[in-house]
């Protein structure tokens, strides 16, 4: 702009007709063009050092290496846990916790802070810490007993509906005990889903399924690990829910399975279960059951998840033959995906040999491809391509041993 306006005109003609430069035009076009270069020059400097800013604390942010830890609180003792009719007055999220329930609660809050207290030693050095709450009264409640023993932790606390109980439907509350009588039909079709697909799968009537559940929860996940890539991330987070609510989360975020689901039970009331990232710690205070007394947390053990072992021992399994201690065999060709290789018999076909004895008296050529069913007992037999022949026994549907 400075540049424009002095260069009009630079020259101006004489009365004589000769044309020459004043010396003023000559000034101002040099000052023009000095301070176009010092604003161009400060603009460009300027936005080098913010593009190299944005790279470098981009590049030195330490989230990627960090893991969320997660601690997994279920509820105190609500008036509803001792009393069942309690539903026929209040909505389910408007239970209160009993005296008893909020003495739990300001107990785990106290386990919480001897914990902290143990692996941090000060507040300083833990980081940041977001707790996370259903918005049910007895929740609200709960968070509040938890705080009172470790809120010198905690610097920041949210509600989320996500973290909610499961919806019962049309047997919420009461309706459990009278279901059966007051809507038969409905009642007869949930009872058929839950013996026929498993209770994981089964829809309450007007409400949700624990498989609704999880979807529901994991909505949670992106603003979670949203926290960890934020400038001072927030390593720690205490959620306080409900039951089933914990569970889904927990089968969730580790990636357990159904039948994992269905195996599980309940956490008790206020029970403290943690997770490290992606590993699952188990629960590390074990609450109180319905008798009022503290529960040892080696009584809590989770079961195996014996269907997510196996898709783990699927990853690490190595290039040659494996037959899976499973209900089925695996095998992959040459031509499968990452070179994995294929066994083949004096015929050049690749295949296994298996014999159920002693119900057949031959063995059973089972083609490589898709899984082939195993039976519960018998003998695998396998040949390798150069003509040896190993037989594992299988008992129960196990190999005993990896071949």
């Amino acid at each position: 702009i400075f540049f424009s306006l002095s260069a009009i005109p630079i020259a101006r003609e004489t009365k004589s007709g000769h044309k020459c430069v004043l010396p003023m035009d000559v000034g101002l076009w040099v000052l023009g063009i000095a301070i176009s270069i010092l604003v161009s020059t400060g603009v460009t400097v300027l936005t080098a050092l913010f593009i190299l800013k944005r790279l470098t604390a981009r590049q030195v942010r330490p989230c990627s290496t960090k893991r969320l830890n997660i601690f997994l609180i279920r509820h105190g003792e609500s008036t509803a846990n001792r009393d069942g009719e309690v539903y026929r007055n209040l909505p389910d999220h408007q239970v209160p916790l009993t005296s008893e329930g909020l003495r739990m609660a300001s107990d785990a809050g106290q386990f919480l802070d001897q914990f902290f207290e143990k692996k941090y030693g000060d507040p300083s050095n833990m980081g940041r810490c977001r707790m996370l709450v259903s918005p049910f009264l007895r929740t609200r409640q709960t968070a509040e007993g938890v705080l009172m023993g470790c809120g010198r932790w905690v610097d920041s606390v949210r509600e989320s509906c996500y973290l909610v109980e499961q919806d019962w439907g049309l047997f919420e509350g009461p309706g459990m005990k009278e279901g059966e009588s007051k809507y038969p039909n409905e009642w007869a079709r949930c009872q058929a889903i839950a013996n026929h697909q498993g209770k994981f799968w089964a829809r309450f009537p007007s409400g949700e399924s624990c498989y609704d559940v999880c979807c529901r929860v994991a909505n949670l996940f992106p603003s979670l690990n949203a926290g960890l890539e934020e400038e001072d991330p927030i390593e720690t987070v205490i959620l306080v829910s409900h039951g089933v609510t914990i569970r889904a989360f927990v089968l969730q975020w580790i990636g357990n399975s159904p039948e994992w689901f269905d195996k599980s039970i309940n956490p008790p009331n206020c029970s403290i279960w943690q997770i490290c990232g992606d590993e699952d710690k188990g629960y590390i205070f074990g609450g109180y059951d319905r008798n009022k007394e503290r529960v040892d947390i080696t009584s809590l053990i989770c079961p195996p998840d014996n269907q997510k072992a196996h898709w783990i021992e699927y990853d690490s399994k190595p290039i040659h033959n494996t037959y899976r201690p499973h209900s089925s065999i695996w095998v992959h060709s040459k031509s499968a995906p990452k070179g994995r290789r294929q066994t083949t018999n004096s015929t050049g076909k690749p295949q296994l040999s298996f014999n159920r004895r002693p119900r057949d008296s031959e063995p059973i050529s089972v083609p490589l491809g898709p899984p082939q069913p195993v039976a519960d007992t018998g003998t695998l037999v396998l040949t390798e391509a150069d003509g040896e022949v190993e037989e594992v026994p299988i008992t129960a549907g196990r190999a005993e041993k990896e071949v």
